[in-house]
């Protein structure tokens, strides 16, 4: 069973991923900001992270950034919603800082599962983003 750390500081989403994830067989971890995501991956076996760009005290950009330089096999989905158009950007820059998949806010379940398997078959594919139209790594958050 692959695990998941799922950073989100909107705990209502972040417990709606952290479900769908289990109900499809996978061990879900949540963290209410980068750091907590961080300590997290310094103490439990991770295979993927699911982290959302906007936080407080650590945001998604940091933490892909983090995760890179001292876990480089984490795959990672990042998601936003922050803003329809500065939301793209910043998952364009996710995307360049090293996360496998992008989605933007919001996506529905088979969206999220689409890229969490593809990453956890250490793969990278390319999906479609229907809500910004941009050709984008990962499902449509």
């Amino acid at each position: 069973m692959k695990t998941v750390v799922v950073i989100d500081d909107d705990r209502q989403v972040r417990e709606a991923i952290s479900l769908t994830l289990r109900e499809n067989g996978f061990s879900a971890i949540g963290a209410s900001n980068g750091r907590e995501g961080e300590s997290i991956l310094g103490s439990h076996p991770v295979d993927i992270v699911v982290t959302d760009i906007f936080m407080p005290e650590q945001d998604g950009l940091q933490t892909i950034t983090a995760i890179r330089q001292r876990w480089p096999s984490i795959n990672i989905v990042a998601i936003s919603g922050s803003g329809a158009d500065g939301s793209v950007v910043y998952l364009r820059c996710a995307k360049l800082m090293g996360a496998h998949h992008v989605l933007a806010k919001p996506f529905n379940a088979a969206e999220l599962l689409t890229a969490v398997r593809d990453c956890a078959h250490g793969g990278a594919g390319r999906h479609h983003n229907k809500d910004t139209g941009i050709r984008a790594e990962g499902l449509t958050a």
